[in-house]
């Protein structure tokens, strides 16, 4: 799946983030119910811990919104400069479900 947007808006992306991760730019987690917070911990994100930016970018939510067309219980999910991705149930392979086309 291929979303249009800006390098800027992905970038901005980092404004959404709590706490920094050395291996992936930026990543959140999306529920069934379509709530998207920023990672902050290992495991299962506690309710309270749970930073809901739902509606806080357009781009986010459209990641948000393909990732549950994939898996509909939601999860986590990954986005550097190129796209998102997902981790299979091993957690060892990342798995590409959008890629970005970058608009001027």
């Amino acid at each position: 799946m291929e979303i249009r947007t800006t390098y800027d808006e992905i970038k901005g992306l980092g404004l959404l983030q709590l706490i920094s991760r050395t291996d992936w730019p930026f990543v959140f987690a999306t529920n069934c119910l379509g709530h998207i917070w920023p990672w902050i911990e290992w495991g299962h994100t506690r309710m309270d811990h749970r930073w809901h930016i739902s509606g806080k970018s357009d781009v986010l939510d459209e990641i948000a919104n393909m990732y549950r067309e994939l898996r509909p219980e939601g999860g986590r999910f990954f986005v550097d400069a190129t796209g998102a991705f997902y981790k299979d149930t091993s957690g060892r392979f990342a798995h590409q479900f959008v890629n970005f086309r970058y608009r001027r």
